[in-house]
């Protein structure tokens, strides 16, 4: 054997002892474990308190713009908007059905009286459906689930009947076209398109800006 080599002998522990030095060394890194977790815990707790504030914030500073009344400058600004409006064509067939004819069409702003209708169709159409809605339990597993599903569909077939009548309204709001009726609406016009109009109706009437102010009027006396 070389003098210069060492040699190294295993340090083994009586079993008692190594078990009760495991026991520490788990319970140390328990511990320090712990601490870390509890300080990241906090860090994260202070942050979504940060956040939290400012959001509060912001909000109560948007909220209180709200409330704030329109100046003059405000008012006249709004009166002052130009008049809205779409322009569409729609591709119909003929009596015979050979030769597309094409009919153009202006979506102008409506008057109180013409929007009391959309307001009207659109109550009953969703009071039809709340009722209707009642009647079906999807959570229950028992029963045919065709029959459910027909259901289902019955539910919603009063959106397409509405969605007809809406935009007769629209494209003939004064009735001076005689052959614009709703059976002329349904064999030319799809669902998607039926709701393209509706929806350039609503914008040309501004009727969420409407709501939207009403709202934050009332909102604003109530305070």
């Amino acid at each position: 054997m070389n003098g210069t080599e060492s040699v190294t002998i295993p340090l083994v522990l009586p079993p008692e002892v190594e078990s009760k030095l495991k026991a520490e060394i788990e319970a140390t890194l328990r511990s320090e474990n712990t601490i870390a977790v509890a300080k990241l815990q906090d860090e994260m707790r202070q942050t979504n308190d940060v956040a939290l504030k400012k959001a509060v914030t912001d909000f109560e500073i948007a909220e209180r713009a709200k409330r704030t009344p329109l100046t003059a400058d405000d008012i006249q600004k709004l009166l002052s908007k130009e008049y809205t409006t779409f322009e569409l064509q729609i591709q119909a067939e003929d009596d015979e059905g050979t030769e597309p004819i094409i009919h153009k069409f202006k979506l102008r702003e409506l008057p109180q009286n013409i929007e009391r209708e959309f307001y009207t169709i659109t109550k009953e159409t969703m009071s039809k459906m709340i009722g209707e809605s009642g009647s079906l339990d999807f959570d229950d597993i028992s029963g045919d689930i065709f029959e459910k599903l027909v259901g289902l569909m019955d539910l919603y077939s009063p959106i397409q009947d509405t969605l007809a009548t809406c935009c007769v309204i629209c494209l003939n709001p004064k009735k001076k076209l005689s052959w614009l009726t709703l059976e002329w609406v349904k064999n030319n016009l799809n669902n998607y398109r039926m709701l393209t109009i509706l929806m350039a109706q609503v914008e040309v009437n501004k009727m969420r800006d409407f709501f939207s102010m009403l709202f934050q009027n009332i909102k604003g006396i109530d305070q």
